[in-house]
């Protein structure tokens, strides 16, 4: 296999340690830091076959590899940000919802009775 033919794209290896590094979590292990291994290890938990080859500096990729990691890390971006923007908007109606719920018990008529008896401003 002529690799000078087949493999078209190249990334250096610590764009690919931080880029893709979250398309396989569990990857490497915390406080890893030989970016060869580490790069290594990430492109085996995807398993893209043998689409790439590491050199010394950079990673190699046939074409259109390349185009396809980015698609899953696109698509696992949008994954954890939907999932982060629901929980934000969760939580802030869960706030208006407890407002609410204050507001209510308020203005309710047994509230109101009281607030009169004991001479309270409302």
């Amino acid at each position: 296999m002529n690799i000078n033919n087949s493999i078209h794209n190249r990334e250096c290896r610590l764009l690919i340690l931080y880029s893709y590094s979250i398309l396989a979590p569990n990857a490497i292990p915390s406080g890893f830091v030989d970016g060869k291994v580490a790069s290594e290890k990430i492109l085996a938990a995807l398993d893209i076959g043998d689409n790439y080859r590491i050199g010394h500096t950079k990673v190699f990729f046939k074409a259109g590899v390349l185009g396809q990691l980015e698609e899953m890390r696109e698509e696992k971006l949008s994954k954890i940000l939907s999932n982060f923007q629901a929980r934000i908007r969760g939580y802030m109606m869960r706030g208006k919802y407890s407002k609410l719920q204050d507001q209510r018990f308020e203005t309710s008529p047994l509230y109101i009775q009281c607030g009169q008896d004991f001479n309270l401003e409302l």
